[in-house]
Order: C-alpha cells, then structure tokens, then sequence
C-alpha cells in the first residue's frame, strides 16, 4: 500500500513534458527524472506505460543517463543499474 502511495504522489509531480523538476514551477531536471523514473520501476510500474515512456523520453532529451548527476549515477551502481566505471571516480589528493 505505501509503495503505491508513494509511486501515485511521484506520479502527480509528473511535468507536462515528462520529466520532474528539483523544485516548484522550475524545468525539468534531467537527475530528478532518472531518480523518478528508478523509483517508479522499483514499485512496479511497467516500462510501457506512458508516464514512463515521456520521462524516458524527457531523459534522453536532457542528455541522458550520461548528463545526470554524481550521485545519480553513483546510487545507481551501488544497486548494479549501471556499471561502476560510469561513475566518476574519488581521487585521493597528495
């Protein structure tokens, strides 16, 4: 019940061009909606049903997956969603 809740209240945040902003009434961000878009998976909602097919799409014009943030990409390879070399690695300084 909460996972749908949850998913429904992502849902309703959706922007008319598919992605999801980081605050109210600003544009699309192209690391809110990949983080939309994994959450909404993870409770179940099917790849092929339009809201994730406009926030895939919203992705892919802002850049995609590749445009996101470090800690976007960072979190997704710590769930194996993407590899680890994609992210940006820690440098120790001298």
């Amino acid at each position: 019940m909460r996972i749908q809740k949850a998913a429904r209240a992502i849902l309703e945040r959706q922007l008319p061009d598919g992605g999801f902003n980081i605050y109210t009434g600003g544009p699309a961000d192209v690391s809110a909606t990949v983080k939309a878009y994994c959450a909404l998976k993870l409770a179940g909602i099917d790849q092929t049903a339009i809201p994730l097919r406009w926030a895939r799409a919203r992705i892919l014009t802002l850049g995609g997956l590749q445009s996101a943030n470090s800690y976007v990409k960072i979190n997704l390879s710590l769930f194996a969603f993407i590899r680890a070399s994609t992210c940006p690695r820690y440098r120790r300084r001298s």
